[in-house]
């Protein structure tokens, strides 16, 4: 349950024609089955183009809290009254919970109503191998679904916000975010440190912000990518925070983060930063490059986040293949190619030293296959990637089996689910790779972050014993 909290709805009232009137203005706020939780309503007499109204309930208690495991939304409805009858009214979905910083001696992590997360991520691209830039509904949902299906519950959006209707996708099935700016000057860093520059770098965070804060999934804010260190991130930092006390992330300057963010640290060094950093939880926000056959040693980066007190997780880079189906292909109708194959394009197909001479690689050319680096391929298709990265994001681990104790211990690495909620536990025997024996475990108690004993019945092996 979430602790005792009022809401309050900020409303701008746009009365550009100077009408002196008044207003009666009504907030309700409804739970999932639709039941009335709180109200309150307003009078307000109106005269100048624009005015400011607050609106905010008594204090609220017994609400359900929003997480990824579990989002819990509620219904927040605003209407203006006149004369008894409603003129206007707006709705929105929002979820209430409580996102803490703890910095003490060398625990350095993030806390949501709680409990400590551990955020299992990766980097998304607006990317569709058909509509290119423009990734329509369906497609948004199959991602969510897959990273859902994958354990995976974290989603940085690179490098630039996503389109409002997934930020709503996001609310609504549970993923955190780490929402960016859309800033890069990747290159050109001393643009991070122009003068001139300084109201752009702000703007384009100020507008993220005022656009999204009232997503619940919304955790992190990050000032943009790769932008160097300079007074225009700290200018950024502090127009965000003057908007919303979510934490922030800036990757190259540390002045600007509250966490300690880097890329593509290797095992060896993120062990050194198991305490985190500089005072900070450590974040790696970029890691195990997904092109071709990758991600192989995901459960090593595990094993240390996971056993360390600072590191709070990381994001896979990326989640889809940014492949695109040959124009002229599209244009004739030719989606699959003469061997059954999609007709995607990649670096090489644009090379033209690659054209000019079949069969050899360009050494300089940088793109290459560079962009196809998913764990997911562009029509978002099921790999041996993303078999991996579920069965390290597992949220639940089995040891202590022997066939002398028959005895196996369950970790619940949820932090809020109770195992026994969610599923029940199968177990096999196999001989020479034959099954000869398999059975179902009497439903035990599997609270969340917890280790539990099990006895499993299991038969094989008793006649070689007697």
């Amino acid at each position: 349950m979430a602790q005792a909290v009022s809401l309050n709805v900020a409303l701008d009232i746009d009365n550009r024609d100077g009408e002196k009137t008044t207003k009666n203005l009504k907030l309700e706020l409804l739970d999932a089955k639709g039941n009335v939780v709180a109200s309150k309503e307003q009078i307000v007499n109106v005269s100048d183009a624009s005015a400011k109204v607050n609106l905010t309930t008594e204090t609220l208690k017994g609400l359900t809290s929003w997480n990824a495991e579990n989002p819990y939304l509620y219904t927040v409805i605003i209407s203006q009254m006149a004369n008894g009858k409603e003129e206007m009214v707006f709705s929105t979905k929002y979820g209430f919970r409580n996102i803490q910083l703890v910095n003490s001696g060398d625990n350095h992590y993030v806390t949501i109503n709680g409990k400590r997360i551990f955020f299992k991520g990766t980097n998304i691209h607006d990317t569709h191998p058909l509509y290119g830039r423009y990734v329509d509904v369906a497609t948004m949902l199959k991602d969510i679904t897959l990273m859902k299906q994958a354990n995976v519950n974290t989603v940085r959006t690179s490098h630039y916000p996503r389109q409002p209707k997934m930020n709503t996708m996001f609310d609504a099935y549970g993923l955190y975010v780490m929402d960016e700016a859309d800033l890069e000057c990747h290159g050109n860093n001393s643009l991070t440190r122009n003068p001139s520059w300084r109201d752009a770098f702000v703007d384009r965070n100020v507008r993220m912000v005022q656009r999204d804060r009232n997503h619940s999934s919304v955790i992190f804010w990050s000032l943009g990518n790769e932008n160097g260190e300079g007074n225009n991130m700290n200018e950024a930092y502090d127009a965000v925070k003057k908007l919303d006390d979510r934490l922030i992330h800036c990757h190259g300057n540390e002045s600007s983060s509250d966490l300690h963010s880097e890329m593509y640290t290797s095992v060896d060094a993120a062990k050194r930063e198991q305490n985190g950093r500089n005072g900070k939880p450590f974040f790696i926000c970029e890691y195990a490059h997904a092109m071709g056959q990758a991600v192989g040693n995901l459960e090593d980066y595990w094993k240390v986040i996971e056993n360390s007190s600072g590191i709070i997780g990381a994001c896979i880079w990326d989640w889809v293949d940014q492949a695109i189906y040959d124009p002229i292909k599209i244009k004739e109708g030719k989606l699959i190619n003469k061997d059954g194959f999609h007709a995607w394009t990649t670096g090489y197909d644009y090379d033209n030293y690659v054209i000019n001479n079949p069969g050899q690689y360009n050494d300089h050319s940088f793109q290459g296959n560079y962009l196809s680096n998913g764990i997911v391929t562009a029509d978002r298709a099921w790999t041996a990637k993303l078999t991996e990265v579920k069965k390290v994001y597992q949220y639940v681990a089995f040891s202590g089996l022997t066939a002398d104790n028959k005895q196996v211990s369950i970790k619940n690495k949820y932090p809020f689910n109770n195992l026994a909620d969610l599923c029940y536990l199968n177990y096999m025997v196999r001989k020479d790779g034959r099954v000869i024996e398999e059975g179902k475990v009497t439903r035990g108690k599997y609270p969340a972050g917890r280790v539990a004993s099990h006895q499993c019945a299991v038969q094989a092996g008793e006649e070689r014993r007697r």
